[in-house]
């Protein structure tokens, strides 16, 4: 049995490299849920997404802007200083890595310098656990971009296992922000063929020496 990694300390995990990310499912992605068709939009970003005071606001839109989006046809637009999110329904597991990536907007006419388009992982409770942030305004203009992949692992803040899983969105800086293809990934730190060690009492203990033991766990 191999053992890529070096063991160093008195009771650690062997945690070299991650596991193949698989998707973590999230609804309506692209917010294509409502039916419009080409210059429509509609207040109503439910079921699946809500915001600030619900989700009919009018603060937050869906809307079908033609050849304005970055996967399907439509987007979500926000309003300055309001915030959109999703709870999955599913929670932050133990020594995980999750990678949160979003397609921002730059609409002609409503994004302006200063721009914040703001793309957190946080919890149902509101606990905030990484912030990503993206001038729209530095994209091509009537083009979505893939912002800066957001990255949360879990050993960081032991605290976010066990909670239910949210994204959230927010309009800051200036201007409206506009989002789409909101994509989840999660990699296990401890991948197939990994081990951890735990350590365990020692035992014949004398003056001079003593017997150090300890678990091997291979998974």
């Amino acid at each position: 049995m191999k053992f890529p990694c070096r063991v160093a300390g008195i009771a650690i995990a062997l945690l070299c490299r991650l596991s193949a990310a698989s998707p973590v499912a999230v609804g309506d992605p692209s917010f294509e849920g409502n039916s419009i068709t080409a210059g429509q939009w509609t207040n109503d970003i439910g079921p699946e997404w809500t915001g600030t005071g619900g989700a009919s606001s009018g603060n937050a839109f869906e809307e079908y802007v033609t050849g304005f989006a970055a996967d399907g046809t439509d987007h979500l637009g926000m309003n300055l200083g309001h915030d959109v999110w999703q709870d999955l329904g599913v929670t932050y597991q133990a020594n995980t890595r999750y990678t949160l990536t979003v397609a921002v907007g730059n609409r002609s006419g409503n994004t302006q310098p200063g721009n914040q388009s703001q793309y957190l992982l946080a919890d149902s409770t509101g606990a905030i656990y990484a912030t990503g942030i993206l001038n729209a305004s530095s994209l091509v203009s009537q083009t979505f971009g893939d912002a800066p992949a957001l990255v949360f692992n879990t050993p960081d803040n032991p605290a976010a296992v066990g909670k239910t899983i949210r994204i959230l969105l927010q309009a800051r800086g200036t201007g409206r922000s506009h989002f789409d293809n909101i994509r989840l990934d999660a990699s296990s730190s401890v991948p197939p063929g990994a081990a951890t060690i735990v350590n365990q009492v020692a035992s014949a203990l004398t003056t001079n020496s003593a017997t150090r033991n300890g678990q091997l766990t291979d998974v």
